[in-house]
């Protein structure tokens, strides 16, 4: 009870600093505490949530790469590729550590840990 009442106190400092709501503050939270859930309510390992989490997402960034791209996927360097690259790495890596934390305790990955 305390932790909400907590949240909501940040939201309200951070609305009247900011003189409106923090509406994006609030969907990224509120989008991070659904994942969350689901991932723990579930019950896959998380190597198989994230294999198909990926297999979920997989069709529409391929999608998006051929038909909707303003540039071709030979217009980039080889620079360019190892950076996407190295950056897959460091999405890939949390993933699974947040499942794990999101099945041992939603406490952990909900509101309170957003405080800066």
């Amino acid at each position: 009870m305390l932790n909400c009442l907590l949240v909501l106190l940040r939201y309200y400092l951070l609305g009247a600093n900011m003189g409106k709501l923090p509406l994006i503050s609030f969907a990224l939270a509120e989008s991070f505490d659904f994942y969350g859930l689901i991932n723990k309510n579930i019950g896959l390992s998380s190597d198989v949530s994230m294999l198909v989490e990926a297999a979920v997402i997989s069709p529409f960034s391929v999608i998006y790469l051929i038909f909707f791209s303003k540039e071709s996927m030979l217009d980039y360097s080889l620079l360019e590729y190892m950076l996407l690259m190295i950056s897959g790495l460091a999405t890939a890596i949390p993933l699974p550590l947040f499942t794990e934390i999101a099945r041992f305790s939603l406490y952990l990955v909900s509101h309170s840990s957003y405080y800066p």
